[in-house]
């Protein structure tokens, strides 16, 4: 019988068993091997061990340590992994993942392509830490993510000091076709021509101080679409800027929800209105997946404070997510119940909603992720619980619904 554990790095048999041996033999490893080195590291952020002593720690003590094919590890070996072992050897475990597990795509987003939200967090790290420059006197590191709305995954990323720029890692990323959704610190005339350039599109939130010129006025209401009551005084013009050296031709929505006033820059005049203002409603997508690493997987406490220590640690706190999301989706699909809730599933027009609550509004159309794709703090106990376990159908119904 297979464990959940087994079970659950079983996306990363194929390339460790191909790849690991001419890994071990550049890096010079003769005890302490790579796969040792992956597969105890997400074992440590699975279970949320806040250190790597304390890691080292539960590996000398865990009763189940042979069910898991684990090995207890001198705290200095399992340090010295992040130096021996580069940061783009386990980026290409990575990229592997991505292209190779076939993930759950949200069907209401099939029409509309594929959408990357794009932000940064800045993670607080030692004042020690020179490289992670940010302030004089605090040092933090910044995670650059361009998350998969399509997919609920994070598709690229990039560690750097808390200083560094966000739009430079937009700009770096941009694919043709793709949609890319930020909030107001990434707008800028520059970036706006470079997306459009590649044709590719965006769609940003604003901020209040540009000058621009509206010359056509867009029906919101457009095929009949009621605007749901907590969005007021809604806007949809084709402008272009006044200092827009380039003076292309964008798309502006205006609205009022409650005291706050938005204005959201596009150059997708494919979409209606109220499609436009529920893409951007979805950037807290990523807000709350950054919230998911910090907190529930704690994030906050990485285990090697040098450069490319927190980008194999960030690398894999990613690869984790992405085995969690499989395993999940994996279970599902054998319960059968990823059929069941597509059937069930209620339509995908979201103007039935008439109150003026608009954190009611955003509950609702975030529904179409509940099920299949979130992992929950209780999804995570379960596991940890039964990590070392035979899967049964019980372990599989919770971790398929939990």
């Amino acid at each position: 019988m297979v464990t959940l554990f087994a079970q659950f790095l079983s996306p990363l048999s194929a390339y460790l068993d191909s790849e690991s041996k001419e890994i071990d033999q550049n890096t010079g490893s003769r005890s302490f091997y790579y796969s040792d080195f992956i597969c105890t590291l997400i074992y440590g952020i699975s279970l949320k061990i806040p250190s790597l002593r304390k890691l080292c720690l539960d590996l000398q003590t865990q009763p189940d340590i042979n069910k898991l094919d684990l090995k207890p590890i001198a705290f200095s070996t399992l340090k010295d992994g992040f130096s021996r072992f580069n940061y783009l050897l386990v980026n290409k475990l990575y990229v592997y993942l991505l292209s190779t597990i076939p993930f759950q795509k949200v069907p209401y987003l099939k029409d509309i392509g594929l959408v990357k939200l794009v932000d940064g967090s800045l993670f607080p790290t030692l004042s020690s830490v020179d490289w992670a420059g940010y302030k004089k006197h605090k040092k933090a590191i910044r995670l650059h993510l361009s998350f998969c709305l399509n997919t609920l995954c994070p598709s690229q990323f990039l560690v750097d000091k808390g200083s560094s720029c966000e739009r430079s890692f937009l700009k770096s990323i941009i694919e043709r076709g793709e949609t890319y959704i930020a909030d107001r610190g990434y707008f800028s005339f520059d970036l706006a021509y470079c997306i459009d350039k590649a044709r590719a599109f965006f769609i940003f939130r604003l901020k209040d101080n540009l000058i621009f010129d509206a010359f056509i006025n867009l029906d919101p209401t457009t095929e009949g679409q009621t605007m749901p009551a907590c969005f007021k005084n809604v806007r949809d013009d084709i402008i272009y800027f006044v200092n827009d050296p380039n003076k292309i031709v964008y798309r502006l929505i205006r609205f009022q929800v409650l005291n706050s006033h938005f204005a959201i820059c596009t150059n997708r005049f494919d979409l209606d209105t109220l499609k436009i203002i529920m893409l951007y409603a979805y950037r807290w997508q990523v807000e709350l997946f950054f919230k998911f690493i910090k907190r529930t997987l704690n994030g906050i406490h990485l285990f090697s404070t040098s450069k490319n220590g927190a980008q194999c640690h960030f690398l894999l706190i990613l690869i984790t997510t992405l085995l969690q999301l499989k395993l999940k989706q994996d279970c599902a699909d054998k319960m059968k119940i990823a059929q069941e809730q597509e059937k069930n599933k209620k339509n995908n027009d979201f103007n039935f909603y008439s109150q003026h609550d608009p954190s009611k509004w955003i509950k609702d159309i975030a529904q179409i992720f509940e099920n299949e794709f979130k992992i929950t703090s209780d999804w995570l106990l379960f596991f940890k619980n039964r990590i070392a376990q035979c899967i049964d159908n019980q372990t599989i119904k919770y971790l398929a619904t939990g």
